[in-house]
């Protein structure tokens, strides 16, 4: 009860009846921050264990030669400009 004593200017009789209170929501924190840490360090692993655990798609699009992919027009004369 030292720990939590006087942190509000109440009467001490309303303050010692805050110290359970005051416990159990620092007893939760801890809880929360180390499930919260567990979470994380899971995901991590997770990601890291997908992204280098398979091989990227194969690139079909850039087997295919260049000129296969556009042709050229015919060259036409281009048109005298109006004066």
């Amino acid at each position: 009860m030292n720990e939590y004593s006087n942190f509000t200017s109440l009467a001490p009789q309303d303050e010692a009846s805050m110290v359970v209170f005051e416990r159990s929501t620092q007893e939760n924190l801890q809880k929360s921050m180390m499930i919260a840490l567990i979470a994380a360090v899971g995901i991590g692993l997770l990601s890291v264990v997908i992204f280098f655990g398979f091989p990227p798609p194969a690139k079909t699009h850039a087997a295919e030669p260049e000129t296969a992919q556009t042709q050229k027009a015919p060259a036409e004369a281009a048109p005298t400009p109006a004066k």
